[in-house]
């Protein structure tokens, strides 16, 4: 109302520069709103009075079309967005020189444009200049400092370079904690982003304490918001793979009424459902753990999302439960499905395609073909020592399952030499007090009788 009051005034046509700024200012409030249609119309005419009164090159300008393509960004035109951004960064870089922080602005804007279209290198090219500016006119502990390593920790961890983006999370965490305090949310954020970054690694113990401490600091805050429920359920991945599956369902049961609660994103409900799925799985509950597979698939069908990596992985959990209740015909359809999926957009060679290839393989040997089965887990067994060395455990699972093969073939002395690799692999990792070393002793000893 304050600025429609200014326009009023400023009628005559000395007053044109007023105007102009007023239209400026009215545009990204309108664009603030969402109320983009009336918002375009204010920035356009705001360009038309500053060319008249300026010329082309003013800052004035320049800060009106980061407005126009910001609601070009809001409503998804990333080619129109950068062309905006790119005009508004020349015409403030030309008056304002490369050092200034409204330049900094600029540069950032084009970096998460970049991001959005996934154009890594430059949007970390961008960000890394925007950085060195705030830095140097801010200081390192100025909360927009903070938030340029916090947007250059989120570049390269979209970007898949897990250790620098762990990296430059932890120098984001520790300036939050000197600026904002150590409790303050966006701290909170940054432990729960280096504990993702753990739990991609498999780092299980390291991502259990960054989630705890991020899940204590959103208590703090009363925060029952969706990023609590991200943290929730990452700790329910990791109870599962500590096959912890009371605790487990506890953590994801509380993810998913926070999820129903804020109206979460409907990939995140899958992937909570998937996950409490693999906890009754595992309590060997398979009558509960296929009503969840089963939400979870639908969901990622309602979301037209069947085609993507996230629903091959709910399909894998699925055909696994599937296998472990004798529907073989029925799993191996979910498995196959799942395996093209991944075959297509992770990598033939990846460990989640090694994982298909061995459920596969489970199956065959359960049908008594043998050599199908060999095959197929002889093929997993390839991939994963190549993608993590002879002495990894997932290399000793696979060796455990061939061993069955061989074993239930009658090649014994083959199926003797593979579970005593089994038992060496497993001792380096956990000792001899594992449940696969007993299980192979096991086995070695029913060999033994056998002869």
């Amino acid at each position: 109302e304050c600025y429609k009051e200014t326009l009023r005034l400023a009628k005559d046509a000395s007053s044109a520069a007023t105007r102009a700024k007023t239209f400026n200012r009215i545009g990204g409030l309108m664009a603030d709103q969402e109320d983009f249609d009336d918002a375009m119309k204010a920035c356009d005419k705001a360009l038309v009075l500053f060319a008249k009164v300026k010329g082309e090159s003013v800052v004035e300008m320049g800060e009106t079309h980061q407005i126009i393509a910001s609601i070009h960004e809001s409503q998804g035109d990333y080619d129109k967005s950068l062309e905006c951004f790119e005009k508004a960064y020349q015409i403030l870089l030309s008056r304002l020189g490369p050092t200034d922080l409204v330049v900094a602005l600029a540069l950032n804007n084009l970096a998460i444009n970049h991001a959005r279209r996934r154009d890594f290198s430059k949007a970390f090219e961008f960000c890394s200049e925007a950085l060195k500016i705030r830095r140097e006119k801010l200081g390192a502990d100025h909360l927009d400092t903070c938030d340029t390593l916090y947007n250059i920790a989120n570049i390269v961890d979209e970007w898949g370079k897990i250790d620098e983006a762990m990296a430059y999370y932890t120098e984001a965490l520790e300036s939050y904690r000197c600026t904002l305090g150590p409790e303050d949310l966006e701290v909170a954020n940054c432990f729960q982003y280096i504990g993702t970054l753990h739990l991609k690694k498999e780092e299980d113990d390291q991502a259990m304490r960054a989630f705890v401490e991020s899940l204590r600091i959103y208590q703090l805050h009363d925060e029952e918001s969706p990023g609590m429920g991200i943290i929730l359920l990452n700790l329910g991945k990791i109870y599962n793979r500590r096959k912890d599956y009371e605790k487990a369902i506890e953590s994801l049961a509380h993810s998913l009424r926070i999820q129903k609660a804020e109206r979460s994103d409907e990939n995140e409900i899958a992937a909570t459902c998937d996950q409490i799925g693999v906890a009754y799985a595992g309590k060997g509950l398979i009558s509960e753990a296929k009503k969840f597979y089963q939400r979870a698939l639908t969901i990622c069908m309602d979301d037209g999302k069947q085609d993507t990596v996230e629903n091959a992985g709910v399909l894998a959990h699925f055909g696994s439960v599937l296998s472990d209740d004798e529907a073989f015909d029925e799993a191996l359809k979910f498995l196959h499905d799942a395996l093209q999926i991944f075959n297509r957009d992770v990598g033939e060679e990846s460990d989640e395609v090694a994982g298909i290839l061995v459920e596969i393989g489970i199956i065959h040997n359960k049908r008594v073909d043998y050599e199908e089965a060999l095959k197929l887990l002889t093929s997993a067994l390839k991939i994963r020592s190549t993608l993590f060395g002879r002495d990894d455990m997932k290399v000793g699972l696979t060796l455990f399952e061939i061993g069955k093969v061989m074993e239930e073939w009658g090649d014994s002395d083959e199926a003797l030499d593979t579970y005593a690799e089994v038992i060496r692999i497993v001792k380096i990792h956990f000792g001899q007090r594992h449940a696969l070393v007993a299980e192979s002793l096991k086995r070695i000893g029913s060999i033994h009788v056998e002869k």
